[in-house]
């Protein structure tokens, strides 16, 4: 039997979009989806994200097998800080993966914030996931997924 799987969830609150997500409110649209499992991720703009990392972990703790949690922080600031809590997500919370949001965090992927992000997820041995939308050298011409300029 083919498993469906949604890929892309958030829990808690969002301080940069105005949204709100509770368990209720995941465990209500799969069931009336039929989804079978949820990868969850804090949004962009929750404002504690190490707190919201906890919730998630003790959500997949209820649920086995129907939520997987997604470490997500702005790499932008303290080095250090954020590869701790990326470590902890991974290593203590059990976490799958590690999130690269290009418009919630306002990370350039081919930038040093956005490196920092994928060098932490290969060190820990985990996925990346991201959303990246356009992807800019420069303010006025993007960079085709090819590698060449777009005209």
């Amino acid at each position: 039997m083919t498993k469906r799987i949604d890929t892309h969830a958030h829990l808690g609150e969002c301080c940069v979009f105005g949204l709100l997500s509770t368990e209720e409110d995941m465990l209500r649209r799969m069931e009336e989806c039929q989804v079978d499992a949820t990868i969850v991720q804090p949004y962009p703009g929750a404002t504690a994200a190490s707190k919201t990392h906890d919730r998630i972990a003790t959500l997949c703790a209820k649920h086995p097998g129907r939520f997987f949690g997604i470490a997500s922080l702005t790499p932008h600031g303290d080095r250090d800080a954020y590869e701790r809590e990326m470590e902890r997500c991974i290593k203590d919370l059990k976490f799958v993966g590690i999130k690269l949001h290009t418009i919630g965090h306002g990370v350039n992927p081919l930038s040093e914030d956005g490196d920092r992000v994928f060098a932490t997820a290969h060190a820990l041995g985990v996925p990346t996931m991201g959303i990246p939308g356009r992807v800019y050298r420069s303010p006025f011409r993007p960079l085709h997924p090819s590698g060449t300029q777009v005209p």
